[in-house]
């Protein structure tokens, strides 16, 4: 919770370490994971936070919806927009309640879009 809390307080620095100490305590707490990837998502981290939410999803395959959000995020931020939409619809499907799911999924839908916008338009064809 104190992870959570300083993320709030955009003490990232902090977050990282307490998630860290943490996951020392109990390292097979797929949670635990997921709260490290919340943190590294927030801080601007998205490679650190996919490896991250691979190894949450490793411990617990059967992943609850905010475990596969913080993954959507970081395939989003690491502009893997395909697994992002995947991701994020398996959460929309799972979980139809999940309002920041449809909202991440809206902007990996866009960055999506924007990216193709920028490729030689040969390959688009």
């Amino acid at each position: 919770m104190l992870s959570f809390v300083y993320v709030l307080r955009r003490q990232y620095e902090e977050a990282m370490a307490e998630s860290e100490r943490a996951t020392a305590l109990d390292p097979n707490n797929a949670d635990l994971y997921t709260m490290r990837t919340f943190v590294l998502n927030s801080a601007g981290r998205p490679e650190a936070a996919l490896k991250m939410a691979e190894q949450a999803m490793r411990l617990n395959p059967h992943s609850p919806p905010i475990s596969l959000f913080q993954l959507g995020w970081a395939y989003l931020g690491t502009g893997r927009y395909t697994e992002a939409v995947a991701t994020l619809k398996e959460i929309t499907n799972r979980s139809p309640i999940f309002l920041y799911a449809y909202a991440l999924l809206a902007d990996s839908y866009v960055q999506q879009w924007n990216s193709q916008q920028e490729a030689d338009a040969q390959v688009l064809e």
